[in-house]
């Protein structure tokens, strides 16, 4: 056992040992009692300390050795340069002697050690080396800081600690609160330890420690010193899922090893984590998503840990059967240009990157809002919009609905057709898939000015396809879809599902520009009309046939 002091108070406690040398040790100085002569060498034989050690300490040094010679009465001690001297007197029957030299200054130090008879014969020197450390020793010191803290599943504090600066930290004292909510202080040895563990920590939400360093300047020392006290507050993030309202969906976050330490280690990230994907689950929690459960959507962080690497090496592989999670976000401000670092991976996994010019930035946030609505089994409707310049046949440019499935940042709007799969999937872990609300009938239905049926009326369908370079109307119609409109101005599909590459329902063509020719009174006409699939999944959802309906300009 050890006894303590602070840095900047400096209070020394001894050990209980000590307290018997007061008792029974009796401490001279050259000032105070004569010291022995050099003896000749023909004095009698006194047998040598050999076997007597060094310990520093705060201002002050301890000699001890075993005591196993009766004759042996005393013991001499010089010190700088023999300007200083002690004479110790070894009270009969002791068996461990124990030298305390007290108020020295900091610094190394070069002991002569004797013993001595009832004679005061002396023995052969012994030389003894050692620092004695102080207040400028003690200036130096800093706290280990912890890297990271994590309250585990089965109930314990786990505390990861940064790697030590100061080779003399020894360990820890911490201050918490166990199962019973009582305050406990526990030393820990994290001398060379990167890791620590409280295992009765109390399991509330939240909570906080607080811990100090101890330090000891060498093995051999009786003054420990202490660090100021710093406090870290931490999770218990599974307690936390369990208490969030209406439907909560666990996310495994992977944090990649730079991007970590990009916003000052994991401790700090996991703040920042935790904010922005509270700022993105706010955006779910409005009239029209989980309105009898009080609009309460939330995706929630229960595990954040580090990975070093390529994204990939988790965007590739298949998470669905682990039950631990919900959804994987992989974050990797790093990631190289051939890996992920953005976007919808499919369940339950997506990424955040470097493409948002800041990962914890307001498009960041709404990309990441974006994603989770992925998760909930939305697709993108930009995949539907077109430019005019992309547009060859009619020149003339579509956009879909307003949505945060569309371009997220700073859109705040879900679509019809988001609040009704987002509905339709509710807390379920694995979300509906959009394409099984395709309707079983697809009819195009068109009218005249005057209201009445076009009749004979020919229709050509042409896909809004997606290149590298963005979507474009293709010049070519689908062959199969070319037809004339029946009495009663009316298509009906055939194949049915026109959106549905070959009728595979995943397979999609996510709009037409559909071109209607027509004669009225021998003139001839083009017309032209979007067909959005997310129309079609919206009448689906309703349990209607999907209707495209055209009025014409003549």
């Amino acid at each position: 056992m050890l006894s303590n002091m602070r840095p900047k108070t400096y209070v020394i406690r001894f050990f209980h040992w000590l307290l018997l040398l007061l008792v029974t040790g009796v401490v001279a100085c050259s000032k105070e009692a004569p010291l022995p002569e050099q003896q000749e060498e023909e004095d009698p034989y006194v047998e040598r300390p050999n076997g007597a050690r060094l310990f520093s300490g705060y201002n002050r040094l301890l000699i001890t050795w075993k005591q196993t010679n009766p004759l042996i009465t005393g013991a001499l001690v010089y010190w700088n340069n023999r300007s200083d001297s002690l004479l110790y007197t070894i009270p009969a029957g002791t068996d461990s002697v124990k030298i305390l030299l007290n108020n020295l200054e900091e610094g190394e130090y070069q002991l002569e050690l004797y013993t001595l008879d009832k004679d005061r014969h002396r023995s052969g020197k012994v030389m003894l080396s050692g620092y004695v450390y102080g207040d400028q020793y003690a200036s130096t010191l800093t706290p280990r800081r912890l890297s990271d803290i994590i309250y585990t599943k089965d109930e314990r504090l786990r505390l990861i600690w940064a790697p030590k600066s100061e080779g003399s930290a020894i360990g820890a004292e911490v201050a918490y609160q166990d199962r019973e909510g009582k305050t406990r202080q526990i030393r820990l040895v994290t001398g060379n330890e990167s890791e620590s563990e409280i295992p009765d920590i109390h399991s509330g939400l939240r909570g906080s420690i607080r811990y100090r360093t101890i330090y000891a300047p060498g093995e051999k020392v009786i003054d420990t010193l202490f660090s100021d006290y710093l406090s870290q507050s931490y999770v218990n993030r599974y307690a936390v899922y369990d208490s969030l309202p209406g439907w909560a969906f666990r996310c495994k976050v992977m944090v990649e090893e730079q991007t970590i330490a990009d916003h000052g280690g994991m401790i700090p990230f996991k703040e920042k984590m935790d904010e922005a994907i509270a700022r993105a689950s706010k955006k779910f929690q409005v009239a029209g998503l989980n309105d009898e459960g009080n609009n309460q959507i939330h995706f929630y962080a229960t595990e954040i840990l580090s990975f070093s690497g390529r994204s990939s090496q988790f965007t590739t592989k298949q998470w669905v059967n682990d039950a631990s999670l919900d959804l994987m976000l992989v974050v990797n401000d790093h990631a190289a240009d051939d890996d992920d670092s953005w976007g919808w991976r499919r369940a339950p996994y997506l990424t955040l990157g470097h493409d948002y010019q800041g990962i914890f930035g307001s498009n960041a946030v709404d990309a990441l809002l974006h994603e989770f609505g992925h998760t909930r089994g939305m697709y993108d409707l930009y995949l539907g919009e077109v430019t005019a310049a992309r547009n060859p046949v009619s020149h003339q440019a579509y956009e879909s609905d307003r949505c945060i499935m569309n371009y997220p940042y700073g859109e705040t709007v879900w679509s019809e057709f988001a609040q009704i799969i987002i509905n339709a999937s509710g807390d379920e872990r694995v979300a509906r898939h959009y394409w099984d609300f395709f309707p079983d009938a697809f009819w195009v239905k068109v009218k005249r000015k005057d209201q009445t049926p076009a009749v004979g009326a020919k229709l050509r369908f042409f896909p809004v396809i997606q290149t590298s370079s963005g979507n474009v109307v293709r010049e070519n119609d689908v062959i199969q879809y070319r037809t004339t409109l029946d009495d009663e101005g009316s298509y009906l599909f055939d194949p049915p599902n026109p959106f549905a590459i070959d009728q595979i329902p995943n397979r999609n063509i996510y709009n037409f520009l559909v071109e209607v020719s027509y004669s009225v009174a021998g003139s001839h006409y083009t017309d032209y009309a979007w067909m959005p699939m997310n129309d079609a999944l919206t009448a689906g959802s309703r349990g209607i046939p999907y209707e495209l309906k055209i009025i014409l300009s003549n």
